[in-house]
Order: structure tokens, then C-alpha cells, then sequence
């Protein structure tokens, strides 16, 4: 038992230091850990401190402590650890357009943490317009060009077309 303990401290203690360092820790990191016939997942299931968190992808689990990251950026970590550039534009548009609501600027991909090539975003954008489960995911842009992204499931066209123009240019007009 006090073995247990001390491996699941020390899955821990990896989980924390990547996440202050502001990365989620993949499940087959912490399996080079753990003494061989020994699983990760389950010495965590069984005792993990209740910062410790868990996102279940396609190939393999995510933990991150929440003490030194925020829920909503590590599902931005997440979705960029599945490496699905449609799912991960449509996931975070749809975030912003339920949360704050606000239309998602195109810009926004290009930079940290998604860090995505302006090819790969054009390329998913045009994926989405032909797979109906992104149906909801629009576009629109202010009248200085710029365009966004929004999901009509939460925003309708001439809400999301004010507030991306209100965005680009009204609020630089109006100080």
C-alpha cells in the first residue's frame, strides 16, 4: 500500500510540474514510470489528489492539475494533443460563441497556443463547410476584412456580424 502511495505521488508530482510548465501530461509518460505489470491510469483512479484532472482522447488519456492551469486551457492543449485541426477550430468556436458570446477571429489560430499555419486553418475551415456535424460553424467579417468564426447554435448571422465589427473596428473608433 505505501508503494501505491508513493507511485501515485510520484505520477503526481509529474503532473504538476508539467502543468506548471504549462503542458498536459500523456498517460504513456507516466507508464515509463510505473514498475512493469503496473498501469498509470489505475494507481491514479485509485488515489489522485483532487487537483488532478483526467481528458479521455482518441488514443490516450490527458492529466493536468489544476493549480497551475485553467480547465478551458487545457482543453485548448487537449484538442491540439489530438491533433484534429476541424475539430479543434469548431470545439473552440462553438466555446466562444456559448460562453462569452462573441464570434472567434480567424487570427486567433495563428497564434500561441494553437500555433497553426494559415494553410492548415483555410484547409479546415473548407472541411467544415462539407461535413454536416459542423453545420453550425459560420463565417463572417467586418467590414475591414477580418473574419471570424462563430457557431450559429449560439449566435445568430447579425449578432455575430455586430459583434465581430463592433471587435475590428467600433471599439478602435470609439475609445
Amino acid at each position: 500500500m505505501a508503494e501505491e502511495t508513493g507511485l501515485a505521488m510520484a505520477l503526481m508530482d509529474k503532473i504538476r510540474a508539467d502543468s506548471a510548465e504549462i503542458r498536459l501530461t500523456p498517460s504513456s509518460e507516466l507508464q515509463v514510470l510505473v514498475p512493469e505489470g503496473a498501469d498509470a491510469e489505475s494507481v491514479l483512479e485509485s488515489g489522485s489528489g483532487p487537483d488532478i484532472k483526467t481528458m479521455r482522447g482518441s488514443a490516450e488519456r490527458y492529466y493536468f492539475s489544476d493549480l497551475s492551469m485553467t480547465e478551458s486551457y487545457a482543453k485548448h492543449l487537449y484538442r491540439l494533443a489530438e491533433r484534429d485541426p476541424v475539430r479543434l477550430i469548431a470545439d473552440t468556436t462553438r466555446d466562444e460563441s456559448k460562453t462569452y458570446p462573441r464570434p472567434t477571429p480567424v487570427e486567433t489560430f495563428l497564434e500561441q497556443p494553437f500555433s497553426m499555419a494559415r494553410s492548415e486553418i483555410d484547409a479546415a475551415i473548407a472541411a467544415m463547410a462539407s461535413i454536416p456535424e459542423y453545420a453550425d460553424i459560420r463565417t463572417t467579417s467586418a467590414s475591414n476584412g477580418a473574419l471570424y468564426l462563430y457557431s450559429a447554435t449560439y449566435l445568430g448571422d447579425a449578432h455575430a456580424a455586430g459583434l465581430a465589427e463592433w471587435i475590428e473596428v467600433g471599439q478602435k473608433e470609439n475609445p
